[in-house]
């Protein structure tokens, strides 16, 4: 373990003269997944131990008493040579967050422990609460009678097939429910029945405008543009699925080339539609249902395409973590089983990374996750533009310059002074400035030196 070094569940300390710090750590570990603290371990990994008496493993337990709620901790001596010995705090991951040590919550990341705000806390208060008694699991205002028995069976049966549910050798609608787990006390269906089985007639009826997705075409980069194609939906989770596919299908630009000695057509999509579907159903699972009033969206610019799932990211995720593999933290577990057991996403927090990656095969800017008030929003950059985010900062100059890049792939001085009728010495001082925000690079010398576009928004240069 000391070999492998510190990490987000494991932190040593030399001495216990470092016991403040170890308590702050012992507040994020319960916060989070639980650890390890290992006293008598050099931060360079050797292992020297240190005298243990009762004194020490007396102060130690005061400090781990001072750390509120009780966190659940275990304590252990280890004897080593030299009569020495290592002392080992167990952490578990706490059931009733957040933890704080003398008034403050903290959180592990990577192998640093970190304060938290005072909203992050609360935060974490919410996910701990909801936990507890998710709006998923809560007897619906649905009858069984207002819930589709098709796609009940075409669940069951998907289910079957995939070995992900056992044949109840019935398709009574009450059985497959109850084998589901959709139905609380006396046969009522819950929230999360309702969400994935109401038919269109009895959500509208009872006014669940969280089963609502919204999709538009803008005629531009704003939101104020004027919209080519607009609609609005409401139905259960499958049927704005197949709705959200087939807009995507219907306004996703395609590529055909002929190649060379060859008479058949290769018809390329401009983002891979996989990667999309992943995004609207990560958006239809995940998203906060309590939030009655908030509709998925889809809005396609002519620069980006939107997708956002009402709530916010929950669990102490962030969109850093995102792009690295994590464990899965549904925020509606009842709903993602249904989900997983139909074969439609992944148990093992591993969807987006497979959408980061399929965008990536494609040559394109991986999708931007971020977070607006009461959004999750996932950007996919079309072909040709530069990432908004990327422009936050330049001026209006530099912005466009920065489309061009990406519009032509490269560009010469020469080529830029041709397209924007701009002198030569303010582009290449907007160049210069691009270039010192990690935005573009000059590759090549003299005349044949020419810009490219950074465009791996995760660190490495795209050029080809």
């Amino acid at each position: 373990m000391a070999a492998a070094g510190e990490s987000e569940t494991v932190e040593f300390k030399a001495t216990t003269a470092e016991l403040d710090r170890a308590a702050r750590t012992i507040a994020g570990m319960a916060n989070q997944s639980g650890g390890l603290i290992v006293f008598g371990v050099r931060p360079d990994g050797e292992v020297a131990g240190q005298d243990v008496t009762e004194r020490t493993l007396e102060k130690v337990a005061a400090q781990i008493s001072r750390v509120s709620p009780r966190p659940i901790c275990s304590v252990t001596t280890l004897a080593i040579e030299d009569r020495s010995s290592l002392i080992v705090i167990r952490v578990d991951a706490g059931p009733l967050r957040p933890y704080r040590w003398n008034g403050k919550a903290y959180m592990r990341t990577g192998a640093a422990t970190l304060e938290l705000s005072e909203e992050q806390a609360r935060q974490m208060l919410l996910d701990a609460e909801h936990q507890g008694q998710r709006w998923e699991d809560l007897p619906s205002e649905l009858e069984v009678a207002d819930l589709d028995p098709d796609e009940i069976r075409s669940t069951v049966e998907e289910a079957i097939l995939r070995g992900r549910l056992n044949d109840p050798a019935t398709r009574d609608v009450l059985p497959l429910l109850r084998g589901l787990r959709l139905l609380e006390v006396n046969d009522r269906p819950t929230n999360a029945a309702a969400v994935l089985f109401g038919t269109q007639d009895a959500l509208e009826r009872h006014r669940l405008g969280q089963c609502q997705l919204k999709a538009a075409r803008f005629l531009g980069v704003g939101n104020t543009a004027p919209m080519d194609d607009e609609h609005q939906w409401i139905g259960n989770l499958f049927s704005l699925y197949r709705r959200a596919d087939r807009f995507i299908l219907d306004h996703l630009r395609i590529s055909a080339v002929l190649p060379k000695d060859s008479w058949i057509r290769v018809d390329t999509p401009e983002v891979p539609p996989n990667a999309m579907r992943e995004a609207v159903l990560n958006a239809l699972a995940h998203r906060d249902y309590s939030m009655w009033y908030a509709a998925t969206t889809i809005a396609y610019f002519d620069d980006r395409i939107e997708i956002a799932s009402p709530g916010s990211l929950q669990f102490g995720l962030t969109a850093e973590r995102l792009y690295a593999p994590h464990g899965s933290l549904p925020w509606n577990p009842t709903i993602a089983r249904v989900l997983h057991q139909r074969g439609m996403i992944e148990t093992w927090g591993t969807g987006f990374t497979k959408m980061v990656e399929e965008v990536r095969q494609a040559g394109l800017v991986p999708p931007l996750l971020s977070e607006i008030p009461q959004n999750v929003v996932v950007t996919f950059t079309r072909p040709g533009w530069a990432p908004m985010a990327f422009k936050s900062g330049l001026s209006t100059e530099q912005g466009e310059l920065l489309d061009a890049l990406y519009g032509h792939q490269s560009l010469t001085i020469a080529d830029a002074e041709r397209l924007s009728g701009r002198p030569r010495r303010s582009l290449q001082r907007d160049f210069r400035e691009l270039a010192d925000r990690g935005l573009a690079e000059l590759i090549g010398q003299t005349r044949n030196a020419a810009w490219w576009p950074i465009k791996n928004t995760l660190g490495a240069s795209w050029r080809k």
